[in-house]
């Protein structure tokens, strides 16, 4: 048994009970890479989320002023502004995706 066990490592293939143990080891303890993305992905959705609440507040301030309501070009300008918040959007999605891609494995 002992053999067996000393010729699959050395042979760069793992014994049934060698995955096992890794499995669970590299559950129980995250990666440096996993550690980082998560971390990233934290972030990258926060940054999305400000963002958002950025556009939505400039879009609520531009049309809630007399002057700039009367604007007769309101809609382009309201289109800006969904399209600023469909950034914060995406953003956040991006930082989500990273934060399932770290516990992928």
């Amino acid at each position: 048994m002992a053999l067996r066990r000393c010729r699959s490592v050395f042979s760069g293939q793992q014994t049934v009970e060698q995955k096992i143990i890794t499995a669970f080891y590299s559950f129980l303890i995250p990666s440096k890479r996993d550690t980082i993305m998560a971390k990233l992905g934290l972030w990258t959705n926060a940054v999305g989320l400000l963002i958002s609440i950025a556009g939505t507040l400039l879009l609520f301030l531009h049309t809630t002023n007399k002057y700039h309501a009367a604007i007769q070009d309101i809609g382009s300008i309201a289109v800006g502004y969904l399209g600023l918040i469909l950034l914060g959007v995406s953003v956040s999605i991006t930082g989500v995706a990273l934060l399932l891609g770290a516990n992928d494995d």
